[in-house]
């Protein structure tokens, strides 16, 4: 005889079964919750690494055609200066007020150069001495400057070059130094007929100091000079 079930039984219900829905229906939110988080935060690091590869190449394609402005050209230029096309944008401002400071002490040497050559004129007393002097400051000055801190500086900003940042902080101390002691005019050495250009000098030092420590230069040199001295 076949088994009827009494249609009056209560149904066996487990009182625990709403429980561990909502306990598995939180889990899930929260690993969803989670998933998301994580979602965005790769987005985003998708999103900075996209930005420096468009930085990257749009540097690459102004290095590339500066070079193949230089190529084509059959007779280099004495001076090569494109700031705008070769310097990356976030350091050309620095780079300006260096080429600043290098057309200062341009000026100013051969503005030197009239005023000793007027005070010779007119006074006539020990002019020869000091106008000598005024065109060796002159022809020295002018392009050991150019040479030994500012195309240097130039070359770092363009290619982050350790070396070339290294070679434009020794120069370029001593032509602080310079501008410092012209500055004072001690008798003993200038006599007074000097020039100075110290204010930018000292700041285009700490712009170039701050870029050279915050870019990781000045790391990337320690590292090099501790591995060339443990390999001596």
């Amino acid at each position: 005889m076949a088994y009827e079930p009494n249609p009056f039984d209560e149904e066996a219900v487990n009182p625990f079964a709403k429980l561990v829905q909502e306990h598995t229906l939180d889990m899930l939110a929260d690993h969803f919750s989670t998933r998301m988080q994580d979602f965005t935060k790769k987005e985003q690091e998708l999103d900075i690494r996209e930005a420096e590869l468009k930085r990257r190449e749009q540097e690459l394609k102004r290095k590339e055609e500066a070079a193949s402005k230089e190529i084509g050209h059959f007779f280099f230029p004495l001076i090569h200066h494109d700031i705008a096309r070769e310097i990356p944008a976030h350091v050309q401002r620095t780079q300006y007020f260096a080429f600043c400071s290098w057309l200062g002490i341009v000026a100013c040497l051969m503005w030197n150069i009239v005023v000793v050559t007027t005070n010779w004129v007119e006074v006539k007393h020990n002019g020869v001495k000091i106008w000598l002097l005024a065109v060796i400051y002159a022809l020295t000055g002018i392009p050991g400057s150019y040479v030994l801190w500012y195309k240097p500086l130039y070359q770092a900003m363009r290619n982050e070059s350790v070396v070339k940042f290294g070679w434009f902080f020794l120069f370029y101390l001593f032509h602080l130094l310079f501008t410092i002691l012209a500055a004072i005019a001690p008798p003993v050495v200038f006599k007074g007929d000097s020039l100075a250009e110290v204010v930018i000098s000292l700041w285009v030092l700490q712009q170039v100091y701050m870029y050279f420590r915050g870019s990781g230069k000045a790391a990337e040199m320690k590292r090099q000079t501790v591995n060339g001295a443990s390999s001596l």
